[in-house]
């Protein structure tokens, strides 16, 4: 066999050394795959994997394996540090949404504000976080599911977006 010819483990036809990649950790070595075989199977592996990721983000909220993976988390002292120093560190960045939250909560526990069992978009139902508008306004809460929650945010993050690009302009 001729050096300068190599055999992709793949498709089987015999190609030129350097339609091969170059192995990263060892130079001089190409890897058994030629290079359209493996942009092919790098294509293959991203789209599954994004499906995978696209199921996996409407997944409903569990929230035994929620409380069980908090339980796991808080059983460690340097885990649970850690956790109280970001959640500290949180709400004094964050102090009018923090208050918000704490108000809606404390208003949801005294009979003051009703948690609906489904979501006020769609009417799934399921688990439903409270959704502020305004922050200035604690009480005036939209309950929505996870993923109607999820589309929400990344609206107004969009809106925020593009207004602020037209105040550069």
């Amino acid at each position: 066999m001729n050096e300068s010819l190599k055999t992709c483990k793949r498709c089987g036809n015999e190609k030129s050394v350097e339609l091969f990649p170059k192995r990263h950790k060892r130079p001089g070595v190409y890897q058994n795959i030629c290079k359209k075989c493996k942009n092919d199977k790098d294509v293959l592996r991203q789209r599954s994997n994004l499906q995978a990721k696209r199921d996996r983000s409407y997944r409903t909220y569990d929230p035994i394996k929620k409380k069980a993976q908090y339980e796991r988390l808080m059983s460690d002292p340097a885990q649970r540090q850690k956790a109280i120093d970001r959640s500290r560190s949180y709400r004094l960045r964050n102090r009018l949404k923090a208050k918000a939250h704490e108000q809606a909560q404390y208003a949801v526990k005294m009979g003051r504000l009703v948690k609906p069992d489904a979501c006020q978009e769609c009417g799934q139902k399921s688990n439903v976080d409270g959704h502020h508008k305004d922050y200035s306004k604690p009480l005036e809460v939209i309950w929505l599911c996870r993923p109607c929650h999820r589309k929400q945010h990344r609206k107004e993050s969009k809106a925020l977006t593009t207004h602020n690009e037209g105040k550069e302009k």
